[in-house]
C-alpha cells in the first residue's frame, strides 16, 4: 500500500503567529519559497531574501494572491549589509522581527580530493558566517521583548554524510553546532533556536541520482511542504518548551544503520 502522503492546510495552524513579522532568505525557491508562503497563511508578514529578484516576486505573487503580506529585498547572504538590509526592511516595514528562518544556502559539494579553498570559504560564508550575522541581528531585536524564535535549515548531511558532500555537510555541520550553542546562550532571553534538517526532497540538487524510495523507511520521497510544517511548527508557542534541536524530517533515512533487506 501506497504509504500517505502530506496534506496542506488550507488555513492557519499556529494563531499566534498571526501578525508576526518572520525573514525568510532563499524564499525565491523549492523549500524557502514553500516556507513563506506557508508562514503567510499562518498571517505571518514575511521579509523575503535571495539573490534573484525575479523568483523571489513570484513567491510574493503567491502570498498576496493568498491575501498574504510580504516584502522582497534582493540580497546576498556573503554580505553583511545585504543581511542587515533584510532587517532594516523589516523594521521600518514592520516593526519589529519574531522570527527567523535563515534557508539560503551554498550547496557545493565535492568530492573530499576535489575540494578547493575558495569552495571551501564561500559554503562557510555562505552557511554559516551568514547564519551568525543572522542570528546576532536577531538576538538584538528579540532579546528586549525576551521572545522569539529562529530556525536554521540543515540536512542530514550533517549527521550522515552524503557521497562527495563537502563543504555542504561539514558547513551544516558547524550550522547545527551552533545551534545548540545560541539555544543555551539565548534561552535566557526567551528565544529559541531550532534546525530542520530536510532527507531527499525532489528537485535532488546533484545530478543523476539513484532511486531513493527504497532507502527510506517510509518508501518516498519528502515535499517542501512537509518541512515548510515542521518549521511553522518550531516558531509557534506549540513547540514552545524546544530548543536546541536539530529536527530530521527525512522519512527515517538517518534513523537506520544500513537500509531495509541489508545486514551490517
Amino acid at each position: 500500500m501506497e504509504p500517505p502522503a502530506y496534506t496542506e492546510p488550507v488555513g492557519p495552524c499556529y494563531a499566534d503567529l498571526r501578525e508576526g513579522v518572520a525573514i525568510v532568505t532563499g524564499a525565491g525557491t523549492n523549500i524557502g519559497r514553500t516556507i513563506a508562503v506557508r508562514l503567510a497563511l499562518e498571517g505571518m508578514r514575511v521579509v523575503l531574501g535571495g539573490r534573484r529578484a525575479a523568483l523571489l516576486h513570484e513567491t510574493r505573487a503567491l502570498i498576496e494572491a493568498d491575501g498574504g503580506m510580504c516584502a522582497v529585498v534582493p540580497m546576498d547572504l556573503t554580505r553583511d549589509a545585504d543581511i542587515e538590509g533584510l532587517f532594516r526592511a523589516a523594521v521600518e516595514r514592520w516593526g519589529s522581527v519574531h522570527a527567523i528562518v535563515q534557508n539560503g544556502a551554498d550547496m557545493h559539494m565535492t568530492d573530499a580530493r576535489r575540494v578547493t579553498l575558495e569552495g571551501w570559504e564561500r559554503s562557510f560564508a555562505t552557511n554559516v558566517r551568514a547564519s551568525f550575522v543572522m542570528a546576532r541581528l536577531a538576538h538584538g531585536l528579540m532579546a528586549p521583548r525576551r521572545s522569539g524564535a529562529m530556525v536554521f535549515i540543515s540536512t542530514v548531511g550533517a549527521l550522515r554524510s552524503h557521497q562527495g558532500g563537502l563543504p555542504y555537510d561539514a558547513s551544516k555541520a558547524a550550522t547545527d553546532c551552533m545551534v545548540r550553542n545560541l539555544a543555551f546562550d539565548y534561552g535566557t532571553d526567551g528565544i529559541r533556536v531550532n534546525a530542520v534538517a530536510p532527507g531527499p526532497i525532489p528537485p535532488i540538487a546533484r545530478g543523476a541520482q539513484p532511486r531513493l524510495e527504497p532507502l527510506v523507511p517510509l518508501g518516498r520521497k519528502g515535499t517542501a511542504s512537509e518541512v515548510a510544517a515542521a518549521v511553522a511548527f518550531l516558531l509557534s508557542g506549540q513547540s514552545s518548551y524546544i530548543t536546541g534541536q536539530v529536527l530530521c524530517v527525512d522519512g527515517g533515512l538517518t534513523v537506520q544503520l544500513s537500509p531495509r533487506g541489508h545486514r551490517v
